[in-house]
């Protein structure tokens, strides 16, 4: 009888003291998280959406509660607290201020072609650095992105592949917010030992965060039509570099003969071919500047002299497209 009494009282300590472990470690830990340092290359605009950022993901953790960022501002203000050159134990004395437990402080910068974000906790009551973490990005796109795996980092949880995570979390520069465009395009082909310049109309429109299709139309003098149809593979940025492929089309109409892309034909006959091309677009505003080259093979049939012929082709093209946002073709 005895015995069993032990036992009971054992097994009920072990579900009581379990209990009490497992409150302990949900319990969480109240954050003041101080805004990045900005460091060269970064604007401070861009670092006060990257402090944000980082408070939303640290949330998003579930291991810390965030003093908000206006209690934080209204606090330091009212301190006169610069985080430029601040020592541990100031930064201690000001999560006092804060009812926080731990302050979070960090930095965000360029170094060379890399980006670089740290961030450091340091505990309130001891005013020492209880842990430092670093994330390092090779593009400022990928910045938010980055936010998230050092959040995990403080936190003690798993993080992801940069590129994994961009593609769930919206890019500052997603390109789908850009919609469809519709502009202008001058297009320079060699042919004959010389360079000339074709007007013509380009369509473009972004079906995810990089990839845009594209169609450009050319109404040339001597009754020729030409069409290209290609896919764009963008790096998000306001300064977007990509590469595509895609078809032309060439069609002539008429008695007389007449030439494109190297193609020389006459009547009503019909050109096909393949194409590579690589350029980058500057987004300003609604507007996109850009400037492509584009190499391929075309080949025509003629149905004047019953005969066909095939050439490589090199072409230069510079134009200007506005964007419409919201408004997509596919």
């Amino acid at each position: 009888m005895v015995n069993r009494r032990i036992v009971f009282l054992l097994v009920l300590l072990v579900i009581v003291s379990g209990y009490f472990s497992l409150a302990r470690a949900e319990e969480k830990v109240v954050v003041a998280v101080l805004d990045l340092e900005v460091g060269e290359g970064i604007s401070e605009k861009t670092a006060k959406i990257l402090s944000d950022s980082l408070r939303t993901q640290l949330v998003n953790t579930k291991k810390f509660i965030i003093v908000s960022r206006e209690n934080v501002e209204s606090v330091l203000e009212e301190q006169k607290f610069q985080l430029s050159g601040a020592t541990e134990k100031a930064i201690a004395e000001a999560g006092q201020l804060l009812g926080a437990q731990k302050v979070f402080v960090g930095s965000v910068g360029k170094v060379g072609f890399n980006y670089l974000l740290n961030l450091k906790s340091v505990d309130v009551k001891s005013g020492r650095i209880e842990q430092a973490e670093r994330e390092e990005c090779p593009s400022e796109n990928l910045l938010s992105a980055a936010t998230f795996n050092l959040a995990n980092k403080i936190a003690g949880l798993p993080t992801k592949p940069l590129s994994e995570i961009e593609a769930s979390v919206p890019s500052a520069f997603d390109l789908r917010t850009k919609g469809s465009a519709f502009g202008v395009k001058f297009t320079g082909e060699w042919g004959d030992g010389s360079f000339g310049m074709i007007p013509g109309v380009t369509l473009k429109t972004f079906i995810d965060a990089r990839k845009g299709l594209e169609i450009g139309l050319v109404f040339m003098p001597g009754n020729i039509v030409l069409a290209d149809f290609d896919v764009a593979f963008h790096r998000p940025g306001r300064f977007s570099f990509y590469y595509g492929y895609g078809g032309n089309f060439l069609y002539t109409f008429g008695p007389n003969s007449a030439s494109a892309y190297n193609l020389s034909l006459s009547g009503n006959s019909l050109g096909i071919g393949l194409h590579a091309k690589g350029g980058v677009e500057a987004f300003l505003g609604k507007f996109g500047i850009f400037i492509e080259g584009t190499t391929g093979y075309m080949y025509g049939y003629d149905n004047t002299t019953a005969s066909g012929t095939g050439y490589f082709f090199y072409s230069l093209a510079t134009g200007a497209r506005l964007y419409f946002s919201g408004f997509s073709v596919f």
